[in-house]
């Protein structure tokens, strides 16, 4: 049995805070994922609020190539649905000169028109779902830049600061082997 262990690195800015480690800021973390070529991929986002903290909404700008992907959509996972949560999602591309990358903005808010605002749950939030093109190459890893933000689940909302955001990858798979049955006996 093979076991697989991915690990995050902090991003620079962690280092500022020595008395705080990165378990105890609020962070905002694209998943992993594989796909073949031209098929869809989802990748989960995974929310963790400080200890203590209630945050009513997190933003993300997320950045990837877009030639070799496209973004499909965002789905709410079943605990942000859960509480009724909102997602918003809108994706504006650079021209093919400047590199063309294209930049997901993203929002996940807990409802607002509650007496009492609840907070977003930890753990996964929203699915990403993307397409990869056929111009991916087979056997390549796609970044998944990610700045993100957020907002107090209080009456008059307030910037949570700082805010980790982790990258997330796709790693494009070559075509599938396939070999004969009929062969193979």
């Amino acid at each position: 049995m093979v076991a697989s262990i991915n690990f995050v690195e902090a991003p620079a800015e962690a280092a500022a805070w020595p008395e705080q480690g990165p378990e105890k800021l609020t962070r905002l973390t694209i998943g992993s994922s594989s796909a073949l070529v031209e098929s869809e991929v989802s990748l989960p986002l995974y929310f963790t609020a400080a200890p203590g903290l209630k945050v009513g909404s997190v933003s993300a700008e997320i950045k990837f190539p877009g030639k070799p992907l496209s973004f499909v959509k965002a789905e709410k996972s079943g605990s942000s649905g859960a509480i009724g949560a909102q997602v918003k999602a809108e994706v504006s591309s650079e021209p093919k000169e400047e590199g063309g990358l294209s930049t997901l903005k993203l929002t996940i808010s807990a409802p607002e028109e509650k007496a009492t605002r609840e907070a977003l749950p930890d753990g996964v939030i929203a699915y990403l779902v993307f397409q990869l093109s056929k111009e991916a190459e087979a056997d390549t890893e796609i970044v998944l830049q990610n700045k993100a933000s957020a907002l107090t689940a209080e009456e008059q909302p307030k910037r949570v600061e700082p805010v980790l955001a982790y990258e997330g990858k796709i790693t494009v798979l070559g075509a599938p082997i396939i070999s004969c049955f009929f062969y193979m006996h």
